[in-house]
């Protein structure tokens, strides 16, 4: 019988070690897919997400189940995210200014609403999912790899990892609108690189 993450939470506080193990087993596999976006390589994100469950293990007695145990490792995943970025103190700076108006003549106002660039193709969730070949896909991953660490968590968390805009304000700590105004202006950053990338010659 599949136990529902309550359950599992439930028999870990109470002393059952194999729950832990279950849990690790449940979402070790998307975790890895989450660090690895974010990362940009498996070896770092192997060690973030290590460094993440050192600390969801930790803390995991002291889960009061205010939201579910799924946005609370996130929540976890992301923070690790953010010190192993602390880190290196790198940023990467936007080839475009997000303020600026596109070709298209459409500008970034701050809203969820997407601007399509013309030769480049909208998404709804999970772009990648949603690329036609491979080769497209790859694209898609060097774009997301590219943009500001801000932006890429933002654009992780809603497009491909399906969470909601309230969901990923909520992980990250941050006001909803502001995690709108980032996520426009990722999708928007990803067309025009996109966009770059398809029309720039070899």
């Amino acid at each position: 019988m599949l136990l529902s993450d309550e359950e599992l939470v439930r028999r870990y506080k109470q002393g059952d070690d194999q729950a832990f193990d279950t849990i690790y087993e449940r979402y070790y596999p998307p975790l890895m897919r989450f660090m690895t976006r974010m990362c940009g390589n498996t070896e770092d994100a192997q060690e973030t997400l290590q460094d993440a469950f050192l600390s969801i293990f930790q803390y995991l007695g002291d889960f009061r189940g205010e939201s579910s145990l799924k946005n609370w490792m996130y929540k976890v995943a992301a923070r690790a995210c953010w010190k192993s970025k602390a880190k290196e103190n790198k940023t990467i700076p936007l080839r475009t200014d997000p303020r600026a108006r596109h070709p298209s003549g459409e500008t970034h106002p701050g809203h969820e609403g997407a601007v399509v660039s013309n030769g480049v193709p909208g998404w709804g969730q999970n772009p990648e999912r949603g690329a036609s070949n491979e080769e497209l896909r790859r694209h898609i991953r060097r774009g997301v790899a590219s943009m500001p660490y801000i932006y890429r968590i933002v654009l992780n968390l809603r497009d491909f990892e399906g969470f909601s805009t309230r969901e990923v304000s909520q992980i990250l700590g941050i006001k909803e609108s502001t995690a709108k105004v980032r996520l426009h202006r990722a999708r928007s950053y990803l067309r025009e690189w996109l966009k770059e990338e398809f029309l720039s010659p070899e």
